[in-house]
């Protein structure tokens, strides 16, 4: 894993935790399941792709 990736999937983690602290109970129950894996699915491959392309930047010298 690079420094980027690493780094995405901290973000996509706190923000998915962040995320649910604010969310209330009444916030899952329509969707209970789908809205949780919505919840941390989304913002950690958000972060994971993200991750990826400025480790792949980085290695290849484009961003300082």
């Amino acid at each position: 894993m690079t420094a980027g990736g690493g780094l995405g999937l901290v973000v996509g983690t706190v923000v998915s935790l962040s995320v649910l602290l604010v969310a209330a109970a009444e916030d899952f129950a329509l969707v209970d399941y789908l809205g949780v894996a919505a919840v941390f699915g989304i913002p950690l491959l958000a972060a994971g792709w993200l991750g990826a392309n400025l480790g792949r930047d980085f290695r290849r010298g484009r961003v300082r």
